[in-house]
């Protein structure tokens, strides 16, 4: 899944088969869900949210890397299972 510049990302209770990139989108949520491959938020102009440690919007399942990094419109990172990598403000 591949979020293009300016563009955003909703997804809640989800099941993702494969990779979600994004580079200079607006905003990204991802909560409550699985992602079968690496998430990498590169440069978000908007909010990054990835996971949540608050019910009902329980944290993710990632099966890849996680890279949140040089966004410019704050990001919260919680309640998540990575069994990846973890860069950029991730780590």
């Amino acid at each position: 899944m591949t979020v293009l510049p300016g563009g955003a990302l909703s997804v809640t209770g989800g099941q993702i088969s494969g990779a979600v990139a994004s580079s200079q989108a607006a905003a990204i949520t991802l909560r409550q869900s699985s992602v079968n491959g690496a998430v990498a938020v590169l440069g978000t102009t908007g909010y990054a949210l990835i996971g949540s440690d608050h019910l009902p919007c329980a944290g993710n399942t990632l099966t890849g890397a996680l890279d949140v990094s040089r966004g410019t419109g704050g990001v919260q990172i919680t309640g998540n299972t990575v069994t990846g990598a973890r860069l950029g403000q991730c780590r």
